[in-house]
């Protein structure tokens, strides 16, 4: 979880993608500033979800559950989800029960995560669908360049870890 909270916003966007994408969902990120309250927009099974993903240092707070009740209406979604490597406040949960909101909390992306590791490969606690950085271990994310598809570090800048694809 510590690798989590150094992430950019944006990388953390992405790091919970490939986690959906290993679970069997089509995922699609939304572009950043116009998401109409979504980060990602995941389908599976005829289903849509609707999501919403904040890598923040303090509590989650009621914005971001209204943020994905607006999504869900926006998108069309049967479900709606935030995830959090931090935690939610009261007023958060509250609204997120009246508008049957599911919430990931710090201890649920933890048990998921942990349940990514598991299905990785034990050696080097990575998989095809989710490697970590040969260089600092922190997740990686499939880029593209001018020579083709590889993964990349999501620390980046900070580290320039690379895997080919």
């Amino acid at each position: 979880m510590r690798a989590l909270d150094l992430l950019s916003g944006e990388a953390f966007e992405e790091h919970v993608a490939v986690r959906f994408r290993s679970l069997g969902y089509r995922v699609k990120l939304t572009p950043n500033g116009s998401d109409f309250g979504a980060d990602l927009v995941l389908e599976k099974a005829g289903a849509r979800t609707v999501v919403q993903a904040k890598r923040w240092k303090k509590d989650v707070g009621v914005k971001a559950v209204q943020e994905v009740v607006a999504a869900k209406a926006h998108y069309r979604a049967q479900h709606a989800l935030v995830v959090t490597n931090s935690r939610f406040t009261a007023q958060a949960i509250q609204l997120a029960r009246s508008n049957g909101v599911e919430l990931w909390d710090r201890d649920r992306l933890a048990r998921e995560l942990t349940g990514a590791a598991v299905e990785a490969d034990s050696a080097t606690n990575s998989s095809p669908a989710n490697p970590v950085c040969p260089r600092c271990s922190a997740p990686m994310f499939e880029r593209h360049g001018p020579r083709g598809r590889f993964w990349g570090c999501s620390r980046f800048p900070e580290c320039r870890g690379t895997v080919p694809a």
